[in-house]
């Protein structure tokens, strides 16, 4: 079920989450929310270039909603 570039892309995906709060933080003017869009068009523009080709291997699923839950 989970293979290595899932795996990958979430653990990348949660670190940059939690480098967007850190600097949101620092930034009160601009909210979590809009930093966190921002860097999602970037990730997924990224997730175009082979090396980083892993970026868009996680696929938010109901099952894994599921999994994740319980």
């Amino acid at each position: 079920m989970f293979t290595l570039p899932v795996i990958l892309s979430l653990f990348t995906l949660l670190f940059i989450a939690g480098v967007i709060y850190s600097i949101s933080v620092r930034i009160p003017q601009i909210p979590y929310t809009v930093l966190l869009v921002i860097c999602g068009i970037g990730v997924g523009i990224l997730g175009s270039i082979p090396e980083l080709e892993f970026l868009t291997a996680f696929k938010l699923t109901p099952e894994l909603l599921f999994y994740i839950f319980l």
